[in-house]
Protein backbone atom coordinates (compact mmCIF):
# COMPACT_ATOMS: atom_id res chain seq x y z
CA UNK A 1 0.00 0.00 0.00
CA UNK A 2 2.77 2.42 0.93
CA UNK A 3 4.70 1.46 -2.18
CA UNK A 4 1.68 2.21 -4.37
CA UNK A 5 1.10 5.56 -2.62
CA UNK A 6 4.76 6.49 -3.02
CA UNK A 7 4.57 5.53 -6.72
CA UNK A 8 1.50 7.75 -7.25
CA UNK A 9 3.19 10.67 -5.51
CA UNK A 10 6.38 10.05 -7.47
CA UNK A 11 4.47 9.95 -10.77
CA UNK A 12 2.60 13.18 -9.95
CA UNK A 13 5.57 15.11 -8.47
CA UNK A 14 5.65 17.69 -11.27
CA UNK A 15 1.90 18.28 -10.86
CA UNK A 16 2.35 18.75 -7.11
CA UNK A 17 5.32 21.06 -7.63
CA UNK A 18 3.37 23.14 -10.17
CA UNK A 19 0.32 23.30 -7.91
CA UNK A 20 2.36 24.42 -4.90
CA UNK A 21 4.22 26.98 -7.01
CA UNK A 22 1.00 28.44 -8.45
CA UNK A 23 -0.59 28.54 -4.99
CA UNK A 24 2.49 30.32 -3.67
CA UNK A 25 2.46 32.89 -6.47
CA UNK A 26 -1.28 33.42 -6.01
CA UNK A 27 -0.81 34.03 -2.29
CA UNK A 28 2.03 36.46 -2.95
CA UNK A 29 -0.29 38.38 -5.25
CA UNK A 30 1.20 37.36 -8.59
CA UNK A 31 -1.75 35.47 -9.99
CA UNK A 32 -2.08 35.98 -13.76
CA UNK A 33 -5.21 38.15 -13.67
CA UNK A 34 -4.11 40.65 -11.04
CA UNK A 35 -0.55 40.64 -12.35
CA UNK A 36 -1.84 41.39 -15.87
CA UNK A 37 -3.99 44.23 -14.57
CA UNK A 38 -1.06 45.66 -12.62
CA UNK A 39 1.28 45.50 -15.64
CA UNK A 40 -1.50 46.88 -17.86
CA UNK A 41 -1.97 49.84 -15.54
CA UNK A 42 1.75 50.55 -15.59
CA UNK A 43 1.93 50.34 -19.40
CA UNK A 44 -1.17 52.48 -19.91
CA UNK A 45 0.09 54.99 -17.36
CA UNK A 46 3.44 55.22 -19.13
CA UNK A 47 1.89 55.60 -22.59
CA UNK A 48 -0.87 58.03 -21.60
CA UNK A 49 -1.39 60.86 -24.07
CA UNK A 50 -3.85 63.73 -24.11
CA UNK A 51 -6.00 64.08 -27.20
CA UNK A 52 -8.24 67.05 -27.78
CA UNK A 53 -10.50 68.07 -30.64
CA UNK A 54 -11.23 71.60 -31.83
CA UNK A 55 -14.97 71.05 -32.28
CA UNK A 56 -17.29 72.76 -29.84
CA UNK A 57 -20.30 70.66 -28.84
CA UNK A 58 -23.71 71.85 -30.01
CA UNK A 59 -27.17 70.43 -30.52
CA UNK A 60 -26.26 69.09 -33.97
CA UNK A 61 -23.04 67.50 -32.90
CA UNK A 62 -24.01 64.27 -31.14
CA UNK A 63 -20.60 62.70 -31.54
CA UNK A 64 -19.00 65.19 -29.16
CA UNK A 65 -21.61 64.38 -26.53
CA UNK A 66 -21.04 60.64 -26.99
CA UNK A 67 -17.31 61.20 -26.57
CA UNK A 68 -17.91 63.06 -23.32
CA UNK A 69 -20.06 60.21 -22.01
CA UNK A 70 -17.38 57.67 -22.95
CA UNK A 71 -14.71 59.84 -21.35
CA UNK A 72 -16.70 59.97 -18.11
CA UNK A 73 -17.04 56.17 -18.13
CA UNK A 74 -13.33 55.75 -18.79
CA UNK A 75 -12.51 58.13 -15.94
CA UNK A 76 -14.69 56.06 -13.61
CA UNK A 77 -12.96 52.87 -14.75
CA UNK A 78 -9.57 54.49 -14.24
CA UNK A 79 -10.50 55.42 -10.67
CA UNK A 80 -11.74 51.87 -10.03
CA UNK A 81 -8.52 50.40 -11.46
CA UNK A 82 -6.46 52.77 -9.34
CA UNK A 83 -8.29 51.58 -6.23
CA UNK A 84 -7.75 47.95 -7.30
CA UNK A 85 -4.05 48.62 -7.81
CA UNK A 86 -3.78 50.15 -4.34
CA UNK A 87 -5.58 47.14 -2.90
CA UNK A 88 -3.25 44.72 -4.70
CA UNK A 89 -0.16 46.61 -3.59
CA UNK A 90 -1.40 46.89 0.00
CA UNK A 91 -2.25 43.16 0.26
CA UNK A 92 0.79 42.05 -1.74
CA UNK A 93 3.22 39.73 -0.03
CA UNK A 94 1.96 40.40 3.51
CA UNK A 95 -1.51 38.90 3.00
CA UNK A 96 -1.21 35.79 5.15
CA UNK A 97 2.25 35.12 6.56
CA UNK A 98 1.51 31.64 7.91
CA UNK A 99 0.35 30.41 4.53
CA UNK A 100 3.29 32.11 2.85
CA UNK A 101 5.79 30.40 5.15
CA UNK A 102 4.01 27.07 4.75
CA UNK A 103 4.09 27.29 0.96
CA UNK A 104 7.76 28.35 1.02
CA UNK A 105 8.61 25.36 3.21
CA UNK A 106 6.61 23.01 0.95
CA UNK A 107 8.38 24.27 -2.18
CA UNK A 108 11.80 23.85 -0.58
CA UNK A 109 10.91 20.37 0.72
CA UNK A 110 9.58 19.32 -2.68
CA UNK A 111 12.72 20.61 -4.39
CA UNK A 112 14.90 18.68 -1.92
CA UNK A 113 12.87 15.49 -2.51
CA UNK A 114 13.19 15.88 -6.27
CA UNK A 115 16.94 16.45 -5.99
CA UNK A 116 17.32 13.41 -3.72
CA UNK A 117 15.27 11.34 -6.17
CA UNK A 118 17.51 12.33 -9.06
CA UNK A 119 20.58 11.47 -6.97
CA UNK A 120 19.23 8.01 -6.11
CA UNK A 121 18.26 7.38 -9.74
CA UNK A 122 21.78 8.29 -10.85
CA UNK A 123 23.35 6.08 -8.19
CA UNK A 124 21.11 3.15 -9.14
CA UNK A 125 21.95 3.63 -12.82
CA UNK A 126 25.68 3.56 -12.03
CA UNK A 127 25.24 0.32 -10.03
CA UNK A 128 23.38 -1.29 -12.94
CA UNK A 129 26.12 -0.25 -15.38
CA UNK A 130 28.87 -1.52 -13.07
CA UNK A 131 27.04 -4.83 -12.52
CA UNK A 132 26.52 -5.31 -16.25
CA UNK A 133 30.24 -4.63 -16.92
CA UNK A 134 31.22 -7.08 -14.18
CA UNK A 135 28.84 -9.67 -15.60
CA UNK A 136 30.30 -9.21 -19.09
CA UNK A 137 33.83 -9.52 -17.68
CA UNK A 138 33.05 -12.71 -15.77
CA UNK A 139 31.13 -14.37 -18.63
CA UNK A 140 33.54 -13.63 -21.46
CA UNK A 141 35.51 -16.50 -22.90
Amino acid sequence: MIKRTAKVIHDARIFFFTFILVAFLYQVGLNPIDFGKYVGLKVVGAAKMNVSAGVSPNQYNKIAMQLEVKEDRLNQREVALGELEEKIVSNGIYGNRNLLFGLTFAIIALFMMMTTNFYFDLRRKKKIIMNSRLLKFLTRK
